[in-house]
């Protein structure tokens, strides 16, 4: 929780935001306990967003985008650490087609988000006039330019997003060796290394 607080405080700096380390770990604490005592996923992501804005009057759009861009980079990660151990499990994957289906589906989606990304860095005119295209009956106006307009800002901030995603992947990392422990406790004979794959 602490990582991901720090990874929030960081994604804010380039856009000239101010979030203290204090602020992001108390806003991503709250965020945490809506995540794990509302139904569904998305109560901690929308406490989330209603704290971070409410600081942030005149430049809300932005915030509201740096936090959904926190998630993207935190969902990233996850869709990238199975790539990473699939190397060390090669024979059991090539015996195994539903971990095929999963592999190849986190690869496709993590492409995806990355190409969203690149496309919003360095093809942000065309982006913004395909957006506007597709969204541009909604009643708000340009929110999706300004979206693509705040993650076009971090053209000039790669070392940051690369840091976010590399703390990213060590709090992914700590939440599998805490998971690791819990089986190695609840269940020694259950551990296998596997785990790390699944």
């Amino acid at each position: 929780v602490s990582l991901m607080a720090v990874r929030l405080s960081w994604l804010f700096r380039p856009l000239g935001l101010h979030l203290p380390l204090t602020k992001s770990f108390q806003v991503t604490m709250v965020s945490f306990f809506f995540a794990q005592f509302l139904p569904g996923a998305t109560g901690g992501d929308l406490a989330r967003l209603f704290y971070v804005a409410k600081d942030y009057k005149g430049r809300r759009s932005e915030t509201l985008t740096v936090s959904l861009f926190d998630r993207a980079v935190g969902m990233l990660s996850l869709l990238v650490m199975p790539l990473l151990f699939a190397p060390a499990f090669a024979g059991l994957i090539r015996s195994t087609p539903a971990l095929q289906a999963l592999l190849i589906s986190s690869a496709v989606l993590a492409a995806l988000l990355l190409a969203g990304f690149l496309a919003c860095l360095f093809y942000q005119s065309h982006m913004e006039r395909l957006a506007h295209a597709v969204f541009g009956f909604l009643p708000w106006k340009d929110w999706h330019g300004q979206i693509i307009r705040t993650v076009a800002s971090y053209r000039h901030h790669l070392g940051t997003v690369a840091a976010a995603f590399g703390i990213s992947i060590v709090a992914n990392s700590l939440m599998l060796i805490v998971m690791l422990l819990a089986v190695f406790v609840l269940n020694p004979a259950g551990l296998d290394s596997k785990i790390c794959l699944i």
